[in-house]
């Protein structure tokens, strides 16, 4: 799942979206393990360690995230539904449409 996962963001990474910006992504996915995303000024990493104080934590299935990647899935509808739950910064959860959009 890590190098599937590292081939679809490295696919849909937009590095002028995140110049100037950084932040920490803990991210659970229930089905699988967790990740941590760092993002900063337009670079990011993906690995298999936790933080435990990251900007935002994240928790969703392997095919929701997969789904908001591919732009078939709202980030809003999905925190309503319940499909994804959240810690921090919401700000930051709306900031990786932009980021890996492409």
């Amino acid at each position: 799942m890590f190098d599937r996962l590292t081939t679809l963001l490295t696919k849909k990474f937009d590095s002028a979206a995140s110049l100037g910006f950084a932040a920490t992504y803990q991210l659970n996915l229930t089905d699988e393990n967790e990740y941590q995303l760092i993002i900063n000024d337009g670079k990011w990493t993906l690995s298999k360690e936790k933080n435990e104080y990251p900007d935002i934590r994240l928790s969703m299935s392997t095919k929701t995230f997969e789904k908001l990647l591919a732009g078939e899935l709202n980030a809003t509808t999905a925190l309503m539904l319940g499909k994804i739950k959240s810690r921090g910064d919401l700000s930051l959860a709306k900031r990786l449409k932009s980021i890996f959009g492409k």
